[in-house]
């Protein structure tokens, strides 16, 4: 929600075109009352994440050390 707010804040004649990202966004991230994200809940093994290598695409230092403890 917070993620879509942004971008119609910012765009609100293209919010639409973002819904794609925000449902891959929250399907692929980790939730705390399973401890998986919710596509691995359904089928059972986690996803790609699509060639993008999140520690490179989070070039500050301290956003790459959280990373790392969340894995």
């Amino acid at each position: 929600e917070t993620y879509l707010r942004g971008f119609v804040h910012a765009c609100p004649a293209r919010w639409s075109h973002w819904l794609s990202v925000a449902e891959f966004w929250y399907n692929t991230s980790t939730h705390l009352a399973v401890g998986r994200t919710p596509f691995e809940v359904l089928y059972g093994f986690p996803p790609r994440h699509l060639g993008i290598d999140v520690a490179a695409a989070a070039p500050v230092p301290d956003l790459i050390s959280g990373l790392r403890n969340v894995n």
